[in-house]
């Protein structure tokens, strides 16, 4: 399920271009490690790690909530493939009758992987990922903001949080949101994201945690489809560097 839809720029912009903060430089990876999880989990790293987009489980009395099973880790090279599956998957299951057709379908699969591994190799902060038996179900980038308007030192940015069509409203979105709220807090101001004007269900799952819309808006790709932008104040900041 698309969580929100602000991811306005469709898909990861490859290094280079400008949608990201600074130079454009590499910035060294998060280590490929468990990190904490509030849920019971298993901790460790899934091997051969696949999408879930088949919806295993979810019919016949399935159980609800966040799997006990689930682990949460950083994305490194290699993790680009299950991402570009889950995030094609989520967007077109959610933007379907808000987006035009066209939008939906476009990169394809192959393309939404490069952009992916260029992503994680360049990234301006970590893509965190949360699996279940070695699967992905969900996944949150999470950086310093790009937009014009903000200061990139104390505004950070949630580019995209997306998790499995089969597995929403279990909680995991809360989850990967509760994760890249804690990489910001203590080192900026304000956390920032995306959001189809028309997404209602991911608008009311943003305001549930505090989010609230700031007065800015644009339109996703270049049609009449507008997408608004959300704030949460946070902590204050330390002196931590935002990419420490």
């Amino acid at each position: 399920m698309l969580l929100h839809g602000g991811d306005a720029r469709g898909f990861p912009r490859p290094p280079g271009r400008r949608d990201g903060v600074g130079d454009g430089g590499r910035v060294p990876q998060p280590q490929r490690r468990p990190l904490p999880i509030p849920v019971r989990a298993t901790r460790g790293a899934a091997a051969g790690l696949r999408a879930d987009d088949r919806g295993e489980g979810v019919r016949g009395g399935a159980r609800r909530g966040v799997s006990p099973a689930a682990k949460l880790r950083t994305a490194g090279p290699g993790d680009g493939a299950a991402i570009a599956a889950l995030h094609l998957a989520s967007q077109r299951a959610a933007y379907r009758g808000i987006v035009p057709a066209e939008l939906i379908e476009h990169p394809d699969l192959a393309e939404r992987t490069r952009d992916w591994e260029e992503t994680l190799l360049a990234a301006a902060g970590p893509t965190f990922l949360l699996e279940d038996g070695g699967r992905l179900i969900g996944f949150c980038y999470a950086r310093p903001s790009p937009d014009a308007d903000l200061d990139s030192h104390i505004t950070a940015e949630i580019s995209n949080l997306h998790v499995s069509p089969t597995r929403r409203g279990r909680g995991h979105g809360s989850v990967l949101f509760a994760t890249a709220r804690r990489w910001a807090e203590g080192r900026f101001r304000d956390l920032t994201l995306w959001v189809l004007q028309e997404n209602r269900p991911a608008r009311d799952f943003y305001e549930k945690l505090g989010m609230a819309p700031d007065g800015a808006a644009r339109t996703y790709h270049g049609s009449d489809v507008r997408v608004i932008r959300y704030r949460l104040t946070l902590s204050p900041p330390s002196d931590t560097h935002p990419l420490k």
